[in-house]
């Protein structure tokens, strides 16, 4: 199953910074993990989706690495500021993306015992 989500939402994902609402946050982990998480699950969670590296998650790091790249000239989205390198995205290049679920690109009979291993309760 996919679901579309746009660059700025997937930026909260890739990068780490809220670049949306918690909620909007939540609503695409919950998609990508076919469950509804709690709060205190979402740390391990994003530990999990940058574990299984997932096509669409290369690809979107790879565009914000592009974007600091040749219209800031640093490596990283990380040495860009935020609201800077957010309103660049919103004006020039916002497109959505179709985000399949984990379940559906790789094997995730380890997703149970990844959470409970790390869970930070």
């Amino acid at each position: 199953m996919k679901k579309k989500f746009t660059t700025v939402q997937l930026f909260t994902i890739v990068d780490g910074r809220l670049s949306t609402t918690v909620a909007e946050a939540f609503e695409i982990l919950n998609h990508v993990c076919d469950l509804s998480l709690m709060t205190s699950e979402l740390p391990v969670v994003f530990d999990y989706i940058k574990m299984k590296n997932p096509k669409w998650f290369q690809e979107q790091k790879e565009k914000l690495k592009h974007i600091a790249n040749s219209e800031f000239n640093v490596k990283n989205s990380e040495d860009v500021g935020f609201q800077v390198l957010i309103n660049y995205i919103k004006k020039n290049c916002n497109e959505e993306v179709e985000i399949p679920q984990l379940k559906d690109e790789f094997d995730t009979s380890d997703f149970s015992k990844y959470m409970n291993e790390h869970s930070l309760l």
